[in-house]
Protein backbone atom coordinates (compact mmCIF):
# COMPACT_ATOMS: atom_id res chain seq x y z
CA UNK A 1 0.00 0.00 0.00
CA UNK A 2 2.95 2.59 1.03
CA UNK A 3 4.20 2.01 -2.40
CA UNK A 4 0.85 2.70 -4.38
CA UNK A 5 0.11 5.80 -2.41
CA UNK A 6 3.84 7.09 -3.07
CA UNK A 7 3.65 6.81 -6.15
CA UNK A 8 -0.10 7.88 -7.11
CA UNK A 9 0.66 10.86 -4.48
CA UNK A 10 4.35 11.79 -5.13
CA UNK A 11 5.72 10.88 -8.49
CA UNK A 12 2.47 11.02 -10.97
CA UNK A 13 1.92 14.87 -9.61
CA UNK A 14 5.85 15.59 -9.91
CA UNK A 15 5.46 14.17 -13.18
CA UNK A 16 2.29 15.80 -14.65
CA UNK A 17 3.93 19.14 -13.32
CA UNK A 18 6.81 19.30 -14.30
CA UNK A 19 8.07 20.94 -17.18
CA UNK A 20 10.93 19.32 -19.21
CA UNK A 21 10.26 20.74 -22.66
CA UNK A 22 13.20 22.53 -22.34
CA UNK A 23 15.32 19.31 -22.02
CA UNK A 24 13.15 16.89 -23.80
CA UNK A 25 11.24 17.34 -27.35
CA UNK A 26 7.55 15.81 -26.62
CA UNK A 27 4.26 16.50 -28.57
CA UNK A 28 2.38 19.14 -27.04
CA UNK A 29 -0.66 17.19 -25.98
CA UNK A 30 2.07 14.69 -24.26
CA UNK A 31 0.34 14.60 -20.58
CA UNK A 32 3.53 14.53 -18.57
CA UNK A 33 6.91 16.35 -18.24
CA UNK A 34 4.99 19.30 -19.74
CA UNK A 35 3.70 21.03 -16.77
CA UNK A 36 3.95 24.18 -15.67
CA UNK A 37 6.84 24.18 -13.31
CA UNK A 38 10.52 24.08 -14.16
CA UNK A 39 11.95 23.65 -10.72
CA UNK A 40 10.75 23.53 -7.27
CA UNK A 41 10.53 26.86 -6.72
CA UNK A 42 7.54 28.79 -4.01
CA UNK A 43 4.85 28.17 -6.94
CA UNK A 44 5.54 24.59 -6.66
CA UNK A 45 5.36 24.05 -3.49
CA UNK A 46 1.82 26.55 -3.14
CA UNK A 47 0.10 24.48 -5.96
CA UNK A 48 1.88 20.88 -5.82
CA UNK A 49 3.79 20.28 -2.47
CA UNK A 50 0.74 21.53 -0.55
CA UNK A 51 -1.65 19.01 -1.83
CA UNK A 52 0.84 16.29 -1.49
CA UNK A 53 1.29 17.00 2.52
CA UNK A 54 -2.25 17.28 2.73
CA UNK A 55 -2.87 14.00 1.17
CA UNK A 56 -0.13 12.41 3.60
CA UNK A 57 -1.77 13.77 6.39
CA UNK A 58 -4.70 12.60 5.82
CA UNK A 59 -3.05 9.38 5.16
CA UNK A 60 -1.59 9.22 8.74
CA UNK A 61 -4.94 10.49 10.12
CA UNK A 62 -7.27 8.26 8.85
CA UNK A 63 -5.80 4.82 9.70
CA UNK A 64 -5.68 6.33 13.44
CA UNK A 65 -9.10 7.02 13.59
CA UNK A 66 -9.88 3.37 13.01
CA UNK A 67 -9.50 3.28 16.87
CA UNK A 68 -12.20 5.44 17.48
CA UNK A 69 -14.33 3.50 16.18
CA UNK A 70 -12.87 0.43 17.94
CA UNK A 71 -13.20 2.38 20.72
CA UNK A 72 -16.85 3.52 20.39
CA UNK A 73 -17.66 -0.78 19.76
CA UNK A 74 -15.91 -2.06 22.94
CA UNK A 75 -17.91 1.21 24.67
CA UNK A 76 -21.13 -0.56 23.80
CA UNK A 77 -20.51 -4.08 24.81
CA UNK A 78 -19.24 -2.70 28.55
CA UNK A 79 -22.55 -0.68 28.61
CA UNK A 80 -24.34 -4.17 27.12
CA UNK A 81 -22.71 -5.89 30.55
CA UNK A 82 -23.79 -2.83 32.84
CA UNK A 83 -20.03 -1.75 32.80
CA UNK A 84 -19.86 -5.52 34.81
CA UNK A 85 -16.21 -7.33 34.07
CA UNK A 86 -18.17 -10.86 33.59
CA UNK A 87 -17.78 -11.10 29.78
CA UNK A 88 -21.09 -13.80 30.07
CA UNK A 89 -23.45 -11.23 31.23
CA UNK A 90 -25.73 -9.65 28.55
CA UNK A 91 -28.91 -7.55 28.20
CA UNK A 92 -29.71 -9.03 24.68
CA UNK A 93 -32.39 -11.69 24.46
CA UNK A 94 -32.02 -11.83 20.75
CA UNK A 95 -28.98 -13.90 19.69
CA UNK A 96 -28.62 -12.56 16.56
CA UNK A 97 -28.50 -8.48 18.55
CA UNK A 98 -25.75 -10.45 20.97
CA UNK A 99 -23.92 -11.59 17.54
CA UNK A 100 -24.59 -8.48 16.35
CA UNK A 101 -23.38 -6.36 18.99
CA UNK A 102 -20.12 -8.86 19.71
CA UNK A 103 -19.23 -9.74 16.07
CA UNK A 104 -19.18 -6.09 14.30
CA UNK A 105 -20.42 -5.61 11.09
CA UNK A 106 -19.09 -7.85 7.84
CA UNK A 107 -16.00 -6.28 6.25
CA UNK A 108 -15.64 -6.65 2.40
CA UNK A 109 -11.75 -6.43 2.18
CA UNK A 110 -11.50 -6.47 -1.24
CA UNK A 111 -13.80 -3.18 -1.36
CA UNK A 112 -11.99 -1.74 1.18
CA UNK A 113 -8.71 -2.33 -0.07
CA UNK A 114 -9.58 -1.82 -3.99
Amino acid sequence: MWVVQFIATGLILTLINADWTSVVTLPSNFPILTGGFDDFNIDWYTAVGSTICLTSFINIVMPISNFAFVGLAWFKRCRDRGFFIDEHRTKQVLQSRYEDLYTGPYMLMADRYS
